[in-house]
Order: C-alpha cells, then structure tokens, then sequence
C-alpha cells in the first residue's frame, strides 16, 4: 500500500482522523519478491558510453540518478551498474 497513515492515540481519551489508501497491486508484488540469488550469475559487463544528446528508442532507455547526500549535495565518483536479470548484463558507466 501507498499513501498510508499512522495514527497514534493516547491511551485514555478520543481521537479522529481521516485518510485516502491507495492499493498498487503491482507495486506490492514487486516489494514482496524474494532477493534474487547472485551467488551462480555470470553477468555479461557492458559498458554505458551514449554519445551526447542521444533519445531513448524501443530497445533502450536512459536512466538518470542523482546521488546527494543529506545536505543535498551531489556525491562524485561512485561506482554504480544496472542490472537486468532477464538479460544476464550488467550494465555500468
């Protein structure tokens, strides 16, 4: 579930509160699957190198993250790969 409320009450006395619930089906199964096992995977590496300005097309997409820290500063030079397990590859920049 998304968009949930927690409402504590005091342990004599009354209160009211009132709240939407959203219900993601297919949110739920993805957070409730078990860990994939990584102990056997031999994944393909291959290297992310797009040429400037490129656009996304049916076999492909482009994926930005942005690592800040709590001040909201950006955190430089870590090491990071996207890993598709229908493909076996692992894909790093």
């Amino acid at each position: 579930m998304k968009n949930y409320t927690a409402i504590s009450m005091p342990k004599y006395g009354e209160g009211s509160s009132s709240t939407a619930v959203t219900y993601d089906v297919d949110h739920w199964k993805r957070i409730t699957l078990l860990p994939v096992d990584r102990s056997n995977l031999k994944l393909e590496l291959v290297k992310q190198n797009l040429p400037p300005r490129q656009s996304s097309n049916p076999k492909t997409a482009i994926v930005e993250i942005q690592f800040l820290n709590p001040l909201g500063q950006a955190w430089r030079d870590v090491p990071l790969a996207l890993i598709a397990y229908e493909l076996n590859q692992s894909f790093y920049f």
